[in-house]
C-alpha cells in the first residue's frame, strides 16, 4: 500500500522550505503469534542545505545549525514489511545491529536513544531479559514522556517483561500510568500485565478503556484485540454470555470466530 498526494506535497515544500515533512509508515510486525500492523510517523522530506542524518544506525535527522526541527505531516503513507523475517534472518539482523550499537554506546554510555535501540534489537533476537536491561537503563534517566521514542520504549519494555516471564515486575508500570495511561496501546499493555498477574477485573477494565479510544499505534488494540482478550477472561471465569457478547464485537477476527464456534457447541 502506498498513498502519495504529490500536489499537496509540492505546496507544503514551498510553504515550509526549512521544515521537515513527516510521513506515515505502516509496519507489519509479529506480535502475539500474529502479523499485526503498527503505524508511526517518520521525518523524511527535508532540504539537505538545512538538515542531515547522524548516527551509524537508526539514523536521526538533525538541523545543521543546531536548531530544533519544525515539522508538518505530509500526505504520504507507505507500508513496510522489513520486520517480517524468518527466525534466522531476525537473529542475524539483530546481531548486526547490536554490534554497531554497542560501538556507539561505548562513545557515550548514557545515550538513552542507543540504549533504547539496543533493547529493541535484543527483543528482535528474542533475548528479552537482555532487552529489559537496556530499557531499564534508559528509563532510569529523566526523560520527556512526550518523546516518540520514549513512548515506544515504554511499550517495548512492557512486552519484553511479559515475554521474559517477569509479569510481576511489570506491575511496576502502575507507577507510570499517570504519564502514559491516556493511550490505547498502553492501556492494552496494562490489560495484558494484569491478565498475566491474574488481576482479571483490572485487566478487563483496561481492555475496555482501550476499546473506547479513537486512535492507536498497533491496529486492533482499541478494537477487536481488546474485546477478544476481555472475552477470553470472561470465558475462563465461566461467564459465557459476557464472553460471547465481546467476541461478537470482534467482527471477522479469526480467533474470536473460533471461540464463538466453541461456545456454540458447548451450549
Amino acid at each position: 500500500m502506498q498513498k502519495i498526494d504529490l500536489e499537496t506535497i509540492a505546496a507544503q515544500i514551498h510553504a515550509f522550505p526549512k521544515a521537515v515533512g513527516r510521513i506515515r509508515r505502516i509496519n507489519q510486525i509479529l506480535q502475539g503469534g500474529e502479523v499485526r500492523e503498527s503505524s508511526e510517523y517518520l521525518n523524511r522530506l527535508f532540504n539537505r542545505r538545512y538538515f542531515h542524518y547522524e548516527r551509524k544506525i537508526h539514523e536521526q535527522l538533525v538541523s545543521i545549525d543546531g536548531h530544533s526541527l519544525e515539522t508538518y505531516i505530509a500526505p504520504i503513507t507507505v507500508e513496510h514489511s522489513g520486520y517480517l523475517l524468518s527466525e534466522e534472518e531476525r537473529r542475524k539482523k539483530a546481531e548486526r545491529n547490536i554490534r554497531l550499537l554497542e560501538r556507539e554506546l561505548a562513545e557515550n554510555e548514557n545515550d538513552t536513544y542507543i540504549l533504547y535501540q539496543l533493547g529493541k534489537s535484543y527483543s528482535m533476537a528474542g533475548e528479552y531479559e537482555h532487552a529489559c536491561t537496556y530499557f531499564s537503563r534508559a528509563l532510569s534517566f529523566d526523560l520527556d514522556p512526550e518523546l516518540e521514542y520514549v513512548i515506544d520504549m515504554v511499550d517495548c519494555y512492557g512486552y519484553a517483561l511479559l515475554n521474559s516471564g517477569q509479569a510481576e515486575q511489570a506491575l511496576g508500570f502502575e507507577g507510570i500510568y499517570h504519564a502514559f495511561g491516556k493511550r490505547a496501546d498502553f492501556q492494552f499493555l496494562m490489560g495484558l500485565i494484569y491478565m498475566n498477574n491474574e488481576k482479571f477485573e483490572s485487566a478487563i477494565r483496561e481492555f475496555m478503556k482501550a476499546a473506547q479510544q479513537k486512535e492507536c499505534m498497533v491496529k486492533g488494540v482499541n478494537g477487536h484485540l481488546a474485546y477478544y482478550n476481555a472475552g477470553v477472561i470472561y470465558e475462563c471465569l465461566g461467564e459465557r454470555e459476557k464472553a460471547r457478547a465481546l467476541y461478537e464485537k470482534c467482527g471477522g477476527y479469526s480467533r474470536a470466530k473460533e471461540r464463538l464456534a466453541a461456545l456454540g457447541k458447548r451450549l
